[in-house]
């Protein structure tokens, strides 16, 4: 049941992304401010995500943490490419890393 909760919030939080993503005329730093606003209210909301995905011994929620980790990143770097086209996909990976251990530590 745990792994089911864990998968719904990540899938919530996927399509936040992608809508965000899908508003083209926000710059960088609005795009990054919408995504960072979303998850905060998220996390406030559904004071359980954090402890299902983040604490959570099982492997299930390991996975999603993961899942989450990784669009997190994704998005960071998508948004950085488009901003700064001359830079490589691992230094934007690379920065998309550090907002996500940012944001966590946040958190």
């Amino acid at each position: 049941m745990a792994s089911a909760l864990a998968s719904i919030y990540a899938l919530g939080i996927a399509e936040a992304g992608r809508a965000i993503e899908s508003e083209c005329a926000l710059s960088f730093t609005e795009a990054i401010q919408k995504l960072l606003d979303f998850s905060m209210s998220f996390n406030r909301k559904h004071a359980e995500f954090h402890a299902l995905v983040f604490d959570a011994p099982l492997s299930a929620a390991r996975e999603e943490e993961q899942s989450f980790g990784q669009a997190f990143v994704d998005f960071i770097a998508a948004r950085l490419r488009r901003q700064v086209p001359k830079i490589s996909h691992s230094e934007a990976a690379h920065h998309g890393q550090l907002a996500l251990m940012i944001f966590r530590g946040i958190l």
